[in-house]
């Protein structure tokens, strides 16, 4: 189920084609999208890049990300497991 959510993502990112030849409206996702975060700032740290706020952005969003879905998944894990 999760290869769902992400394979979209994937593609509406930074990660193929640049965000620039995208039409507009992908664009704005695209820019705010974790993988078009991530990925910019893997390219500028393995290139030797100015990384800017990427880097930090990715940090936030896999932060968040853990925020969110840890505890969710530890209560169902706990209500499937009967503990």
């Amino acid at each position: 189920m999760a290869f769902i959510a992400i394979f979209p993502l994937t593609f509406i990112s930074s990660a193929f084609v640049p965000v620039a030849s995208m039409p507009a409206p992908l664009q704005d996702f695209a820019r705010i999208n974790p993988f078009t975060i991530t990925v910019n700032a893997m390219r500028a740290l393995w290139l030797g890049l100015p990384a800017g706020t990427y880097v930090w952005g990715a940090v936030a969003w896999a932060i968040g990300i853990t925020v969110v879905f840890a505890p969710l998944a530890v209560s169902r894990y706990r209500k499937h497991a009967g503990t």
